[in-house]
């Protein structure tokens, strides 16, 4: 049973998450799904590149994570093993796009892979940390797109490397600074 508040707030909201387990109503927007995927996407496979130090230019991966977020809005149609096999293919078609094929692209889909779920993690973390409301069937509520706490992270994940950047160059060069009196 739900009441005529809470549906209301639903409809109101960017998604209308189902109130029965079954024969569930879910409005989706595209836009919504195809930005956060193309955030997440391009945040992962950056993430990728960066730790195996594969020099990928930026375009090659925009168009991996738009390859991504095009599956990602077909998925919604495909059930089963099915999607399953959706979604590796997609995973290789996007490692290909990004570096090509040969031994980086093994490495590389494994690098995606663990940030995949590393990221998956901490998103499910920040939801915990800021009280996003958790429905039944693994959905959230929230009125907030996914892409915007990517950003967030990413954000974070930049200020973090500018750091760590910082600090190593400052310890290469200060072995030759001098104090001047």
């Amino acid at each position: 049973f739900v009441s005529a508040k809470f549906v209301a707030d639903l409809q109101k909201s960017a998604f209308l998450f189902p109130t029965q387990p079954y024969n569930a109503v879910m409005t989706v927007y595209v836009e919504y799904v195809v930005l956060d995927n193309l955030a997440l996407d391009f945040f992962i496979l950056l993430l990728s590149s960066l730790t195996l130090k594969y020099n990928v230019k930026i375009w090659r991966l925009v168009i991996s994570a738009a390859v991504g977020a095009a599956c990602a809005v077909v998925s919604v149609y495909v059930r089963g093993v099915w999607l399953i096999l959706l979604k590796g293919a997609t995973l290789v078609v996007m490692c290909a796009v990004s570096v090509g094929f040969g031994k980086r692209l093994f490495w590389f889909a494994v690098m995606t892979v663990v940030y995949t779920f590393v990221t998956g993690g901490a998103i499910v973390g920040l939801f915990n940390l800021f009280g996003v409301e958790y429905l039944s069937d693994g959905a959230y509520r929230t009125r907030v797109p996914l892409f915007v706490y990517v950003l967030g992270v990413a954000a974070v994940a930049f200020l973090c490397y500018s750091v760590y950047a910082y600090l190593g160059r400052l310890k290469k060069i200060a072995p030759h600074m001098v104090t001047v009196k």
